[in-house]
C-alpha cells in the first residue's frame, strides 16, 4: 500500500458517522404513520409539535413519503450539544431542584407525551410546571428548552426592543410548539385550558465559555 502524508477527512468521517448513528438508533416517536393511544391498530399520520412551525418543503417531502434533504454536520453537531443541554435539564428538574429554587414552582412531568385525542398532531414537551398563584390555586405551564447562539439572543432582544414585543421575542415556531404541546396535555390528562407557555433559551456568549438564560 502506497503511503501518504496527507492526513484523513476528519470532516467526512464524523458525517459518516452520524449516518450509522442515526440509522442505529431511529426513534420510532418520529415514524409516521403510527398508532396511537386512541385509535387501536388503525394507523394515524400525525402532525409533531417540534415540526409545525419548521420547514414547510420538508414537512410535504415526509408526508409524501419521500426523503428531504439531509442533515448537514454542522446541524447534527448542534443538535448533539442540544441534546447534552435538553439532558441536563431534564434531570435537574426530575431531581426536585426547582422547587428548592423558587417554592412558587414545581414540576407536573417531563418529557411525557403522547398524541392528541381528536387532532393528528403529537407532542412531547420538555416538561409541564405547576406555578402557585395563591394559596389552594395554581396553573399549569408548558415548556420547552432551545439552544442558540449568543448573536441569535442579541437579535431576540433587539426585537423585544424594537417590537415593544410583550411575549419575550420568542418565536413563531416556538410559540406554535409551546401551544401544540399545551393541546396534547391537555387532551391526554383531561384537562382544563393551559395558558402559559414558558421557553428556556440558553445561550452561549460570544468568544467566552459563558452561557445566558434567557426566559
Amino acid at each position: 500500500m502506497a503511503r501518504s502524508n496527507r492526513l484523513p477527512d476528519f470532516r467526512r468521517v464524523m458525517e459518516l458517522g452520524y449516518e450509522v448513528r442515526n440509522a442505529a438508533e431511529q426513534s420510532e416517536w418520529h415514524t409516521e404513520p403510527t398508532t396511537d393511544e386512541y385509535h387501536g391498530d388503525e394507523k394515524i399520520w400525525h402532525w409533531h409539535a417540534s415540526s409545525i412551525g419548521g420547514c414547510v418543503r420538508a414537512a410535504i417531502l415526509k408526508r409524501a413519503g419521500m426523503a428531504p434533504d439531509g442533515t448537514t454536520l454542522d446541524a447534527e453537531m448542534a443538535f448533539s450539544f442540544g441534546n447534552v443541554a435538553h439532558t441536563a435539564m431534564e434531570t435537574s428538574l426530575k431531581s426536585g431542584l426547582l422547587n428548592e429554587v423558587d417554592p412558587n414552582w414545581d414540576v407536573y412531568s417531563v418529557e411525557s407525551g403522547g398524541a392528541h385525542r381528536t387532532l393528528p398532531i403529537k407532542a412531547r414537551p420538555d416538561a409541564v410546571l405547576v406555578r402557585t398563584i395563591s394559596a389552594g390555586k395554581t396553573e399549569l405551564a408548558v415548556m420547552d428548552t432551545k439552544t442558540e447562539g449568543g448573536f441569535a439572543l442579541k437579535i431576540r432582544k433587539q426585537k423585544l426592543k424594537d417590537d415593544d414585543n410583550k411575549d419575550g421575542g420568542v418565536s413563531l415556531a416556538h410559540k406554535l410548539q409551546v401551544t401544540a404541546g399545551a393541546m396534547c396535555v391537555e387532551s391526554r390528562d383531561q384537562l382544563d385550558n393551559i395558558k402559559l407557555g414558558v421557553m428556556c433559551y440558553i445561550s452561549r456568549q460570544e468568544g467566552r465559555n459563558a452561557w445566558d438564560f434567557y426566559t
